[in-house]
């Protein structure tokens, strides 16, 4: 089932209303009912609400972000063990490894900030910008090229080579 509506209209109450209701009439059990959402928080406040409700020991539950559960599916479903899935912390340990080998030439103006810590943070954060909004790398280059902007023009050439471009 899928619940779609706004903001204020009742979805967390339906989903746990509907929740308690299947495992009550033992329609299914706590670990065959997934609940996706896009937050955290609201996948905090649905649990929170079912466990209040129910009051058991529920042993696995589905009750995640779209996000954390393809995560888990990929980390214990993966068919190729050498390709890792990356935390935020690993990510950021990888941004400072690549900034740390990167050919200083490479980052023209910026290069006075390469070993801070912010940004790595930035840079991971602009590179999740760009994966958002479906922009690849390329597009990126040719974008920075016809902009003449120099900062422009060294993200666009460090996003093939950061972790999780």
């Amino acid at each position: 089932m899928r619940v779609l509506a706004g903001p204020g209209t009742g979805k967390t109450h339906a989903l746990v209303d509907l929740y308690e209701q299947a495992v009550r009439e033992r329609l299914a059990g706590r670990g065959e009912i997934l609940v996706l959402t896009f937050s955290k928080g609201a996948a905090g406040e649905i649990s929170r609400r079912i466990d209040e409700r129910l009051q058991d020991e529920y042993g696995e539950a589905w009750i995640s972000t779209f996000h954390s559960f393809c995560d888990r599916l990929l980390r214990e479903h993966t068919p190729d063990r050498d390709r890792l899935l990356l935390n935020g912390f690993q990510e950021f340990l990888v941004m400072r490894q690549v900034l740390a080998e990167l050919d200083p030439a490479l980052l023209g103006p910026l290069e006075g900030v390469r070993r801070s810590d912010a940004f790595a943070r930035d840079l991971l954060t602009f590179v999740a910008l760009m994966k958002q909004n479906l922009v690849h790398p390329s597009t990126l280059m040719l974008a920075a090229e016809a902009s003449a902007g120099e900062r422009l023009r060294v993200l666009a050439a460090v996003l093939p080579v950061a972790p999780g471009a």
